[in-house]
């Protein structure tokens, strides 16, 4: 008697453990499309991860070169980024540097960047400002210059500029014959020269170091020369000719 009742209760229990292990396992158990919808959202998710992983490796080679085909620099440059131009380059006597001829920003792909620049050879007394790029917060230094065939003894002009978009900061490697004051509120800066005799060749009267207040694709600066006197063969005082070169400044 007491063998069957422990047979009784062991067949119990092993039908309640049958029971609860086909509870769990319906519990676990995935539907077809769980399986299918999971195995594409994972495929997804790989997708995303090469395409991120591709373009945080895509790079691209900016070359940088003047009218000559002379490279002055290059740099590599992480895809979509802007490229920083190389400071104002060194050119051929006789040219002004004005700016690069494409767009620095969005690189996305190998470029070669040149620059354009204006002959002053053959041109009269040229008062000239050389391009400028450079990003907000940060300064650059803009050179104004006399060239060209130059024969004065002196000069006043007018160099205008935005103070919204630019802030003047100082002169710097002035002439010492060379008088320059600056009205920030008006964005005026004016620039002197008087000499008993005529100047004869090329003149670095000073730079003109700005920064910048805030993004512009470019900015001008302006020359407008007010006077401008030279001593003819008999020591009188006449207006020679003259040619200006304005400046773009470009903030990245």
């Amino acid at each position: 008697m007491k063998k069957k009742r422990y047979v009784i209760v062991g067949a119990i229990m092993l039908i309640c453990t049958v029971v609860v292990l086909a509870a769990c396992s319906g519990n676990n158990a995935k539907s077809p499309e769980n399986v299918k919808s999971e195995a594409q959202d994972s495929q997804v998710n790989m997708n995303t991860s090469a395409e991120t992983s591709s373009a945080e490796a895509e790079s691209y080679m900016v070359v940088f070169k003047n009218g000559n085909g002379e490279i002055l620099g290059s740099e590599t440059v992480p895809s979509g980024e802007i490229v920083a131009p190389p400071e104002i380059p060194e050119l051929p006597y006789g040219e002004i540097f004005l700016r690069w001829d494409q767009v620095l920003d969005a690189i996305t792909t190998d470029t070669t960047v040149q620059t354009v620049s204006e002959s002053v050879l053959g041109k009269p007394n040229v008062f000239a400002l050389s391009g400028g790029y450079v990003s907000v917060d940060s300064t650059v230094a803009i050179p104004f210059q006399l060239c060209g065939d130059v024969e004065l003894c002196g000069f006043d002009v007018t160099i205008q500029y935005d103070p919204e978009v630019l802030e003047f900061v100082d002169f710097t490697d002035e002439d010492d014959a060379i008088i320059s004051n600056c009205i920030p509120e008006s964005g005026t800066i004016r620039i002197n020269y008087l000499s008993t005799e005529n100047t004869i060749g090329d003149v670095d009267c000073c730079d003109l170091l700005f920064r910048a207040l805030k993004f512009a694709e470019d900015t001008k600066l302006t020359i407008t020369v007010n006077s401008i006197i030279a001593l003819d063969e008999n020591e009188q005082v006449y207006a020679p000719d003259y040619h200006v070169i304005h400046s773009e400044i470009h903030i990245m």
